[in-house]
């Protein structure tokens, strides 16, 4: 038999949704990305007075009915890794760190590149754990190039599939090159992922100027 952790009731979930749709609805986004919010505007989304994007609930049940209920993630050889859906769990190695603790010294501080490529080296030999994740940045490189040199340590110390995200707008195109050159095409990239992107550390207001344009993620055929 199969274990199951609940923090929640059923009623406190539903009242959970209910109350996101709602902000949704009445409050809205704000969407900072200019392609993306001409896709919204263009889609016949409605507009607050101060500018925020409102998502109707019918938008948000056809978002939702069109979305797949799960996706495949696949290694750098382009053999399946993962699949990521229904009542799966898996566990990714952290997100945006900020610092490290230094194994060897017990301190704590900014980390840099070869910290990184020790974090991914130890993760590929983990086999509980099925896909990386972008975990933290290295302060010896500059931060305009940050998500696409954590790619690449990535792509180069380990076959596993990635959690990553972009901070630049053109950093989404830059990242979706690198992986196509481990697949045929681009549609061989878009048929067997490498990589899902991750917005959720966009929310703290260190990343907020970085504000990638998800608009590209569709144009690339990204999960995210």
């Amino acid at each position: 038999m199969r274990p199951k952790l609940s923090v929640a009731d059923d009623r406190l979930l539903d009242r959970i949704i209910d109350e996101a749709r709602s902000i949704l609805a009445t409050t809205g986004m704000e969407i900072r990305g200019p392609q993306l919010r001409q896709r919204l505007l263009d889609a016949g989304l409605p507009v607050a007075a101060d500018g925020r994007i409102l998502f109707p609930a019918d938008v948000i049940d056809r978002a939702l009915a069109s979305a797949p209920r799960a996706f495949k993630l696949y290694n750098r050889d382009g053999d399946l890794q993962a699949d990521i859906g229904d009542d799966r769990v898996h566990f990714t190695p952290g997100s945006s760190g900020l610092k490290v603790q230094d194994h060897r010294t017990g301190a704590t501080r900014h980390a840099r590149t070869a910290d990184f490529a020790e974090y991914v080296r130890l993760v590929d030999g983990l086999d509980n754990i099925p896909y990386l994740a972008t975990a933290f940045s290295t302060e010896d490189i500059e931060p305009n190039i940050s998500d696409a040199w954590r790619l690449y340590l990535c792509l180069t110390n380990s076959k596993k599939p990635v959690v990553s995200g972009a901070f630049t707008e053109h950093g989404v195109t830059r990242m979706a090159e690198m992986m196509q050159l481990f697949r045929r095409d681009r549609a061989d990239l878009i048929a067997r992922p490498l990589d899902l992107y991750d917005h959720g550390h966009r929310q703290f207001p260190l990343f907020r100027r970085f504000l990638p344009e998800p608009a590209r993620l569709c144009r690339v055929g990204h999960p995210g």
